[in-house]
Order: C-alpha cells, then structure tokens, then sequence
C-alpha cells in the first residue's frame, strides 16, 4: 500500500469515526431532552466513565449493549427516527423489572446521596446488572449500585382505613351469626 493511501485510509476511517461519534451525540442529546430531569447521564459517567453505559457494557461502545439498546437499536433499523424510538420505548420495560421504561428514566432516588434522578432503563437489581447480557458479561455488576426503582407502597387513607374496618364488622357479624343461629327444630308425628 502506498503513502497516499494510508492517507487515504487513515482519512476515510477518521471521517466514519467522526459521523458514528456525531450519531452518538445526536442520541445522547435526543434522550437527554426527553428526560430533561434525570441525571443518569452524569451517574453513569461518574460510576462507569461514560455517559455512554446508558445503553452501552464498559468498558466500550464496541461490547455489545444492555436491555434498553437491544429494544432502541430494534426500533432504529425498522426505520424509526431516534425521536419516535425512544417515545415508543417510554412505555415499554426493556429490562423486564416491572417497571416501564419512562418511570425508570424520572424516578427520584433515596438511595443515593444528592439530588439523584433515574434508574437505568437496561439494568436490574441491587447491582445494576444486564438481563440481556451475553455469556461473558451476565451477571456482572455494571453500576454496583440499586437500578430497580422500589415498588411504593400504597398509602391508605383515613376514608380507606375506615371502609375496611366496616367491611371486617360486617363480615364478622355474618359470621357471627351464621355460627350463633339454632338449628330447626323438626317435630315428627
């Protein structure tokens, strides 16, 4: 190969870098102004060293992706825009944790010092682990931290607590009642 086309090479293989990297941005900057209020972006590029993980294993975009890409990159070859994927996407649960992907992306955290907002939409459990990870990455822990929003417990009213209580009285009088009642008296002749 000659001088000049290394050049040439080493140009066009730049250039294909630079528009995947653009691409990348583009989808970056696309989720963030969905979900304006999370920060994932910047907790997945404190706990894993790119904002990147979202949706991408470290240690690079080249190892293959969680859940939530999986379903994203799906919805991008059948010829969705980067906007419908992720409206398509809000709704549905990538990683199967029971909790659809929008909730997960705005959910405030308790569990995490600051102000912290969002799950990872690909990750489950205590350790932020990938279901849909291959052979040589399951059950690694991508976060090591919490990225399965808690269930909240309903709370119950004053109102909810009260027709409960007159749900147990009645059904505890019938009870009451069924067991007290004498039995016919039957008169043969």
């Amino acid at each position: 190969m000659t001088r000049g086309m290394k050049y040439v090479c080493a140009a066009v293989g730049a250039l294909v870098w630079v528009q995947s990297a653009n691409a990348f941005d583009s989808y970056r900057a696309a989720w963030e102004a969905k979900y304006p209020t999370s920060t994932l972006p910047e907790r997945m590029t404190a706990t894993t060293g790119a904002v990147c993980h979202i949706c991408h294993h470290p240690p690079s975009r080249d190892v293959l992706g969680n859940c939530y890409r999986m379903d994203l990159k799906a919805l991008l070859d059948g010829g969705a825009t980067i906007q419908q994927a992720l409206d398509q996407l809000d709704g549905m649960d990538s990683d199967g944790d029971g909790v659809p992907n929008g909730v997960e992306a705005t959910t405030p955290r308790d569990d995490l010092p600051g102000e912290e907002v969002g799950y990872n939409m690909g990750l489950v459990g205590p350790a932020g682990v990938d279901p849909c990870a291959d052979i040589e990455n399951f059950g690694v822990s991508v976060t090591n931290q919490l990225e399965t929003p808690p269930v909240p417990v309903p709370a119950v009213s004053e109102w909810g607590l009260l027709a409960l209580s007159l749900v147990v009285l009645v059904a505890g009088t019938m009870l009451i009642r069924l067991r007290v009642r004498p039995s016919p008296v039957v008169v043969r002749r």
